[in-house]
Formats: C-alpha cells, sequence, structure tokens
C-alpha cells in the first residue's frame, strides 16, 4: 500500500519511530547515524556521521530503505560492524525487523522521527532544493527570521517571537492561505479507507499536536491544561522536542491570543524543567478573576490597562484604542500591524470588566502601511445584541475608524507617508 505525504505528516505511515542502531566490531552498541563521533550518549555512542543526515539525506534515505548497491551515502560511510561487515543500512534496517510496523499504512498513528526524516528527502527530491534552502526561502525568510536555520538547528528569541505571532494568525497570508491554516489546526489523520478519523481519536492536525476544548485530553497533554485551564483551546496547537542536553516546547492558542516556546537545557532528556517553565510562564499573566458587574451599571470613564504604553511620542505618532465593552468583555481581541508586523495586540481573556471602558495608547512610527484587526470569538461584534459596545483607534488624536457592529471581525488599513 503506498504511503501518502498526509501519512508522513500526521504519523500514519507505519515507519518506526527512529532510526536503527547497531553493534561495533567489539559488539558496543553504536548509533551510525549520530553526529559528532563519539555523542553525548556513552551506551550508545555516535559513529560515522561527521556531518548530518540533512546534507546527504535523499542518498541516506535510498541506502536506508531501498537495497540499491549503487547508493552511496557519507552516513555511517566506514563503520565496521560485529562480524567484521562494513555498515549496510539496507541489511542494518532488515536484520532489526525493518523500518515498517507490520500494519498498513493509515492504521494508527504511532510518533515518528523516522518518517520526519524522510519528509526533508522528498522535499529535496520534488524540488530539486535542500531542506535548508526549502525553508529559508519558504518559512523562515517571509518571517524575517533571519538567525534560524533547519540544517545548523539554531534559532533566537527574536525569531521564534515572529513565528509565534505569525502562527496566532494560523501562518496567513504571509506563509500560507487561510483555507490552509484552518487544516494546519484541524484534524488530518486518515484511516486506511482514507477516511477522517473521530475527533476524540485525532491527535495530529499537519505535524502539530491539537489541543482543543472539546478534545479529550491524554496523559501526554495532561500537565499542559495545568497552566492554562482558564485559556480557550479552540485550535491550539503544541509540540515538544529533545536533543541530549535540552528540551523544547512550544504552546499556540491562536483564539486566545498567547504563545510560549521554552528552550532549556536539561539532563539527558528531562522534560520536567521545560515543562514546568512552559506552565510557569502561561500562568504568570492571568489577571485576578472578575467578580463581575451588573447588566445596567453605567459606563464608566476610561482606565488604561496595566502596563499602558507612555503617552508622550517623540518623534513618533500616539496610537489610541478606546473600547467599550458589552456583556462578554473576553470575547474580544485585537491587533495592530505595521508593514505585516505585529506592532501591539491584546488577546481574549484581556478585557474583564461589564459595559466598562478602557483606553491603550502606544507609540509608532509615522510612517509605514499599517491594519488594524478587532475580532469577536462569539462572531456577534460588540453592539448592539449584547450591550452597546463599541471601539475607536486614533493617531495624533485624529479618528480613523470607530464602530462596533460587525460579526467576526473588522479591518482598517491606512498608510501613513
Amino acid at each position: 500500500m503506498a504511503v501518502t505525504w498526509r501519512m508522513i505528516l500526521t504519523h500514519r505511515s507505519s515507519m518506526k519511530r527512529s532510526l536503527p542502531f547497531a553493534r561495533n566490531a567489539n559488539g558496543k552498541s553504536i548509533s551510525p547515524t549520530y553526529g559528532p563521533s563519539g555523542g553525548y550518549v556513552t551506551s550508545s555512542p555516535a559513529a560515522g556521521n561527521p556531518t548530518c543526515p540533512l546534507e546527504g539525506v535523499v542518498d541516506f534515505y535510498r541506502a536506508l530503505l531501498t537495497d540499491d548497491a549503487d547508493v552511496e551515502t557519507s552516513v555511517g560511510a566506514g563503520v565496521i560492524l560485529q562480524g567484521g561487515e562494513e555498515l549496510d543500512w539496507y541489511d542494518l534496517a532488515q536484520s532489526n525487523g525493518g523500518m515498517w510496523h507490520p500494519y498498513k499504512p493509515g492504521a494508527r498513528n504511532n510518533y515518528s522521527n523516522a518518517a520526519y526524516g524522510y519528509l526533508p528527502a522528498l522535499i529535496q527530491f520534488a524540488t530539486g532544493t535542500s531542506f535548508a534552502e526549502f525553508s529559508r526561502e519558504h518559512l523562515f525568510g517571509p518571517l524575517g527570521m533571519d538567525h534560524t536555520a533547519c540544517g545548523s538547528l539554531r534559532t533566537s528569541a527574536k525569531d521564534l517571537e515572529a513565528w509565534g505571532n505569525a502562527m496566532l494568525d494560523y501562518g496567513a497570508p504571509t506563509l500560507w492561505s487561510t483555507e490552509m491554516g484552518d487544516e494546519i489546526v484541524s484534524c488530518q489523520e486518515r484511516k486506511v479507507n482514507n477516511m477522517p478519523v473521530s475527533q476524540k481519536d485525532c491527535k495530529f492536525g499537519y505535524g502539530w499536536i491539537l489541543l482543543d476544548n472539546s478534545k479529550k485530553i491524554t496523559t501526554t497533554e495532561g500537565w499542559l491544561k495545568q497552566g492554562f485551564k482558564d485559556y480557550d483551546w479552540t485550535d491550539g496547537i503544541w509540540h515538544d522536542g529533545a536533543e541530549v542536553g535540552s528540551q523544547t516546547n512550544i504552546l499556540i492558542l491562536p483564539k486566545a491570543g498567547v504563545y510560549v516556546a521554552v528552550l532549556t537545557n536539561t539532563d539527558l532528556n528531562s522534560e520536567t524543567a521545560s515543562q514546568q517553565l512552559t506552565k510557569a510562564i502561561v500562568d504568570a499573566p492571568l489577571p485576578a478573576s472578575d467578580p463581575g458587574t451588573p447588566t445596567s451599571a453605567p459606563i464608566t470613564t476610561p482606565t488604561p490597562v496595566p502596563n499602558a504604553a507612555p503617552t508622550n511620542c517623540p518623534g513618533k505618532s500616539e496610537f489610541v484604542f478606546s473600547l467599550t465593552t458589552d456583556k462578554f468583555p473576553k470575547e474580544t481581541k485585537w491587533v495592530l500591524k505595521r508593514n505585516k508586523k505585529i506592532i501591539r495586540q491584546s488577546g481574549y481573556n484581556t478585557y474583564k470588566k461589564k459595559f466598562h471602558s478602557y483606553q491603550e495608547s502606544t507609540c509608532i512610527p509615522q510612517k509605514g502601511n499599517y491594519k488594524f484587526i478587532i475580532e469577536d470569538r462569539y462572531g456577534d461584534g460588540i453592539c448592539c445584541n449584547k450591550g452597546n459596545g463599541r471601539y475607536q483607534i486614533s493617531i495624533e488624536g485624529s479618528v480613523k475608524k470607530s464602530g462596533g457592529d460587525f460579526n467576526i471581525k473588522e479591518v482598517t488599513n491606512w498608510r501613513s507617508d
């Protein structure tokens, strides 16, 4: 049965989790794919991979998955196995039961690092471009992530911020279409007959582990919910990863306007530190619960939100956002972008008081292409069925837009020269 791109992306390819280990001439367990030589784990040290599989990934996977004697790969070159034979990747994989589980592709999800290593090979084969170049052109470049690379596995806090901000908008339109963004955060697993997996049993979108309020949370994700149980999980996604000595987590909750990226040093592959730090970060900004305001409460004088920006802007322009909430203030969020990059935003659950007025100010460059988006999570705006809420945005005292009677969102664009 054919293996599809979707099966690989959703861990339903039936390829085993890891690349095979071997035993060297002295009978010691080694990891022939791992580098640098010697590696970091004494129980199964690295051997024979002085660069990285990404550098010659097409030939490596051909050697691993096909019995083609003409294929050569630098990965594992010169490694002598127990018995005196030179390493042959295909023979090694077969001797360990092969690289495939004994069930049909699509039958079940089973997380596979080996399958995700195969993806760069397929991308390079299909495009004629290395995976590192492909990623830079189509992912990192458009987001201005100049300090991030796949081949050397590096990034920066600023680059992670760019990625997180983009994913709060589902990656659209900078990286892909709105439709594709919606697909990424929804169930993409398919059975052998290509029928969708039920929502309660589905774990993966396109690579991301799915988080949702309506979804049964497994033990693996249980620790996450402890840290942000009061946030909206809808369309939430997360993933973690580890290397010997490091552990990473990234969590994105687009409906709540929250993302968290954590990179930690650890002993071996311990997840404890990164999990605790992730929960602490997500839990920290939660404001005190609102005791509630009577529905007939009068409109109050605008109140600055905590940590509001200064109102004097030498050499810049002052942007002011004013909001009067309706009966459901937690459903409102907004974002201000300049030249497609986010410069200020407030997520869902920011505004707590019903029928209350808020005002926020920030200094912005005098020139640029600006976009302001205000959204209502329920899709009924902030006026008029649940109270006469309204908003207003202004630049240097000049009103750019005001209103409140919209559905899901309202967008205002302007250019300042």
